[in-house]
């Protein structure tokens, strides 16, 4: 019998990578790799000082939803308006149910002029795989030293011979890179020898079945709308209670 191990294939994730046409790297990457990894790499390959950057986010082009997704790391403390956790690193963010008059435009609002709230989804990129994100086309923006910018990610899988599945876990690749970051003028020519990073990988990693949080996410929106009918229709007393074990934030100040 002859060698089985190249009939076997499985599907890493080639990456475009593009600030712009004279700036891209093409790299080769685990479905396995969180977001959160994918940026520290985006960082190496783009030769980017880790220190000066002061934010980051992965927001996808095409939306497939009708609620908008962002994906971060979540720190309680940064965010604007109000989160509700509904998954392991899945939140609602949302405009408050007992809010009288809600302000926020930034969500995509709800087909109903009775209820008036907005929400949308948060996912922690630490808990999301590559082989989860439900869009081709991502754009990771970041502030550097003050400054906005913003980096197109096209992803597309592709077939390898399986033995090579253990290499790509371990030594995520650039295959081809023009440019420098900030001097857009230097070409590159394609590398004749990959180049190698070690960015350790764990199959375990605390990820979230992608129909629970779907189903998750639509359960914690039935929630809150119903908590807003029962604050707009019923003028009930307020049980509302906020994530963080407190009383509710609107309604306290008016007891």
């Amino acid at each position: 019998m002859g060698d089985l191990s190249n009939t076997f294939t499985f599907k890493p994730i080639l990456i475009r990578a593009s600030k712009d046409s004279h700036c891209t790297r093409d790299i080769l990457v685990s479905p396995f790799m969180t977001l959160f990894q994918l940026h520290k790499f985006i960082l190496i390959v783009f030769d980017l000082n880790e220190s000066s950057i002061e934010y980051h986010n992965f927001n996808l082009l095409n939306q497939l939803e009708s609620i908008e997704t962002f994906y971060e790391i979540i720190d309680h403390q940064e965010i604007d308006g109000f989160i509700t956790p509904v998954a392991p690193g899945v939140y609602i963010e949302h405009t408050h149910p007992h809010e009288p008059l809600p302000l926020f435009s930034i969500y995509q609002p709800l087909h109903d002029d009775i209820i008036q709230m907005s929400f949308r989804m948060l996912r922690d990129e630490r808990y999301c795989k590559l082989e989860t994100i439900p869009s081709q086309e991502i754009a990771y923006e970041f502030q550097h030293n003050s400054q906005h910018y913003s980096i197109h990610l096209n992803l597309q899988p592709v077939n390898l011979p399986i033995q090579f599945l253990e290499e790509i876990d371990l030594h995520p690749k650039i295959i081809h890179k023009t440019g420098h970051f900030f001097e857009t003028n230097t070409t590159f020519p394609i590398h004749h020898k990959l180049m190698h990073y070690y960015l350790p990988l764990s199959r375990n990693c605390k990820t979230t079945d992608e129909n629970q949080v779907k189903h998750a996410f639509r359960t914690g929106i039935e929630k809150l709308v119903d908590e807003r009918r029962r604050f707009l229709l019923e003028q009930k007393d307020c049980h509302w209670v906020e994530p963080t074990g407190e009383k509710c934030v609107y309604c306290a100040l008016s007891m």
